[in-house]
């Protein structure tokens, strides 16, 4: 007979087998009360390991202060501000295409998607995309490694594909803003538009009223041409479809606008731009409890504050990524382009006859009247680009005043008696860290907004 594996080891091969069969395993609790995953599957040329700490649930990976900052996981704690499609990827994955964005205007009501764009890894093996690499930006910090360098900008773009592995494709303008900015004027608007429904004298919204014209045309009155230029997704040319057409995507080009740019960077830029996830008070909470120094143990402390450090970092990097001239003249382009599809729409909308059931009875649409959404767009996105320079300078100003704030603090618990040499290292490299902070933040010179010349 066999004997039975002690009751320790019956766990680990428990466990192992576990995240085997359910890779992605939840969080166990650690022993200072944080989470951290049982299991957490790594790709690296092609083979996954395991690690010890993680298997036992000793320790959070990317939460030791001494990690590399490349490593360090900075925003664990405060997923929301990385809730974008990229953020979700494994960082060690290469994409081949990244899934095409969504307009969902109007409740979904007006929508469309974009079609699926190249990924990292298409700039490298897809014929079509090795023009596009010679002249392709990249923007990542100087020295990633270092959580004291607040160095970001335009960087050597990677040669080969392993060397993109921290970098998404990037479009620049977000296609969100459409979304954004038919609700906007929608609300803007109220209910003051004529009702195409011969049998109800209630006026309507904009969404109600584009709903019609620019989501639901028959198939055979759709668009199937504008300027000479054709839809490369057929039976899909709905007005709406146009102005997602005009982003950088397979089928549609505007390949050379894209740039490479670091992940993490580009989750926060998007929820900048998507509506301030970043400084909403969950955010605001967390930040404070970061810095706190009440009730910590030192490790806690270096830990916090070292996230907060590096969460201010990216943040600046956000800001250092838009006064790149490049990303800029990419955004105007981009912008440029929205614009005067909603102006060419405009135009052929009011051409277009057809019918529509109402009350049971088909009766002929009225004729589309033009909502000047061409110009409307511009002063949106000039208002926009306002608000989203606004609100991350106040951030940055908040957070670099109160870490600030905190290094007496820090120097004291540094030259206490009681802190191991470790610690007292520790702390003086998280002071250096705030010093180099306070000087980014004084040098980092303005964000101009990209809309204060008009665009057409």
């Amino acid at each position: 007979m066999v004997p039975s594996a002690p009751p320790i080891y019956k766990t680990i091969i428990g466990l192992v087998a576990f995240s085997i069969l359910f890779p992605s395993a939840g969080a166990a609790p650690t022993v200072d009360g944080t989470t951290s995953n049982i299991v957490r599957s790594e790709v690296n040329s092609g083979s996954s390991s395991l690690e010890i700490r993680d298997l036992f649930g000793l320790q959070a990976r990317g939460e030791d202060y001494n990690e590399s900052c490349e490593d360090f996981d900075a925003w664990d704690d405060d997923k929301e501000a990385l809730n974008s499609d990229s953020s979700k990827r494994d960082l060690s994955n290469l994409e081949k295409r990244s899934t095409g964005k969504k307009i969902r205007a109007c409740d979904d009501k007006i929508a469309a998607k974009t079609r699926d764009y190249p990924g990292p890894s298409a700039f490298f093996d897809e014929k079509k995309m090795e023009p596009y690499l010679k002249d392709l930006k990249s923007f990542n910090f100087k020295t990633p490694k270092d959580c004291s360098d607040f160095t970001f900008g335009s960087v050597t773009s990677p040669t080969k594909k392993d060397d993109a592995t921290g970098y998404d494709s990037e479009h620049v303008l977000e296609v969100q803003l459409v979304t954004q900015f038919i609700d906007d004027q929608s609300a803007t608007k109220g209910s003051t538009l004529e009702n195409p429904d011969p049998n109800s004298s209630s006026k309507i919204n904009l969404c109600a009223y584009m709903e019609p014209y620019w989501a639901d045309l028959p198939d055979d009155k759709k668009i199937k041409e504008i300027n000479g230029e054709k839809l490369s997704e057929k039976k899909a040319e709905q007005a709406i479809k146009w102005i997602a057409a005009q982003f950088p995507q397979n089928g549609e080009g505007h390949f050379e606008e894209f740039v490479f740019l670091q992940k993490k960077v580009n989750s926060l830029k998007g929820n900048i731009w998507g509506g301030n996830q970043v400084t909403d008070e969950t955010n605001r909470k967390v930040m404070a409890k970061s810095i706190k120094l009440d009730g910590k143990d030192d490790k806690t402390i270096l830990t916090d504050y070292k996230k907060a450090t590096q969460k201010w970092k990216d943040i600046l990097a956000v800001w250092k990524y838009h006064q790149d001239s490049n990303v800029k003249g990419i955004l105007r382009k981009q912008a440029k382009r929205v614009g005067e599809m909603f102006g060419s729409l405009e135009d052929e909308l009011p051409k277009i006859n057809f019918e529509k059931e109402f009350s049971g009875k088909k009766e002929k649409m009225p004729t589309y009247k033009s909502q000047s959404l061409k110009d409307a767009w511009y002063t949106f996105m000039k208002t926009r680009n306002d608000e989203i320079i606004t609100t991350t300078d106040n951030w940055l100003k908040k957070w670099k005043d109160e870490m600030v704030d905190k290094k007496d603090d820090l120097k004291k618990k540094q030259d206490d008696k009681k802190t191991s040499s470790n610690n007292k290292k520790s702390y003086g490299d998280l002071i250096t860290i705030i010093e180099n902070l306070e000087k980014a933040y004084n040098n980092k010179g303005t964000w101009k907004n990209a809309f204060s010349d008009k665009l057409y």
